[in-house]
């Protein structure tokens, strides 16, 4: 049984649990409460319906980062396609979606925001202007072997074995190289190190380009404009120039490094957990912690090529176990801004 939220064709909108719904099947039946409080089922016209948000279930939490849901880090073997769909009233509707074809009579989307409150969408393709569908970016980069998985699970692996550690159980951690791992004794024991430069991580520009999600010519304007304005990433150009989305951009962040990805423009931040770290840290780092979790500190970076050095600098401030999510660097900028309002 699922709650959903029915539009409809003509503006109607409708409230009520779903049993079971069949796109190929002409009626279904919406089980509302009556005027008496009584429970009934009304019988719906596929045909009629615009469309349909078949809600998350009460009580599970919508964020990402909750501990059921953040080893699901990457969408890259989830669902193959992306969808951007723009309705016949102007409304725009991006997600993921296992199949998509024009004939069909409808199809479904997942939200590419793992905040987001519905689990899945059905659109009515009547009801649809335009669909651009591309091979989601993700899926397209382990299809063409962009990235190797392996090697990038193993980099994470390595990162949480160097986490702060009692005193008397490590020796302390040099975070002097940046471009690498250091070797730490754990009890004794020397851990291997594959160090980061080994690792084929591709520049965001590239990995989009050959994605199909901005052709050569626009990277090569993104990379004139950024050139321009020194102080912004590329990523920050591309999204200024409309040619991909923040979403695009966590997207193929963390399936190239593996690490999970939240929308900052979408969540509250409780004050105590965004302001653990101190200021000059979270500016120097360009970070800023979204949750905490028993004994652990979520932060949100969107530099993940330093996520092992990130996390270590940021865990010399905490007691707790630091993990990273990545996030829009702008979205980022504007949670500091928010926390720790800019001196006058």
């Amino acid at each position: 049984m699922h709650q959903v939220i029915i539009k409809f064709l003509d503006g109607e909108e409708k409230t009520g649990d779903l049993f079971s719904f069949n796109m190929d099947f002409p009626v279904f039946y919406l089980q509302v409460k009556n005027d008496k409080g009584e429970t009934e089922n009304q019988p719906i016209k596929v045909d009629s319906v615009k469309q349909i948000f078949f809600l998350k279930k009460p009580g599970k939490d919508p964020s990402f980062l909750h501990k059921e849901t953040i080893d699901q880090s990457v969408y890259a073997g989830v669902l193959p396609y992306k969808l951007v769909v723009e309705l016949k009233d102007g409304q725009i509707i991006d997600g993921s979606t296992n199949k998509y074809h024009p004939k069909d009579k409808g199809f479904f989307v997942v939200s590419l925001n793992p905040a987001d409150k519905n689990e899945r969408i059905y659109i009515n393709a009547e009801a649809v202007k335009d669909v651009d569908c591309k091979r989601l970016l993700g899926k397209k980069l382990i299809d063409q072997n962009k990235i190797t998985v392996e090697e990038v699970e193993e980099s994470f692996r390595q990162q949480r074995h160097e986490k702060e550690k009692k005193t008397e159980e490590k020796e302390e951690i040099d975070i002097s190289l940046p471009k690498g791992f250091t070797i730490t004794k754990d009890k004794g024991k020397e851990l291997e190190r594959k160090p980061l430069e080994e690792i084929k991580f591709r520049p965001l520009g590239e990995i989009i380009c050959e994605a199909g999600y901005i052709t050569s010519k626009q990277l090569e304007v993104a990379i004139d404009a950024q050139k321009k304005q020194k102080n912004k990433k590329l990523g920050q150009v591309l999204v200024d120039l409309k040619y991909v989305t923040p979403t695009d951009i966590c997207v193929a962040l963390a399936s190239q490094f593996h690490l999970p990805w939240v929308d900052l423009s979408s969540i509250n931040i409780r004050k105590d957990i965004a302001t653990i770290l101190p200021e000059d840290v979270v500016r120097k780092l360009v970070i800023i912690p979204v949750e905490k979790r028993e004994d652990i500190l979520v932060v949100a970076t969107s530099q993940p090529q330093d996520h092992a050095i990130i996390g270590m600098q940021a865990s010399k401030y905490t007691s707790l176990i630091v993990e990273l999510v990545i996030a829009y660097y702008d979205y980022i900028q504007s949670a500091i801004n928010n926390y720790f309002p800019p001196k006058k």
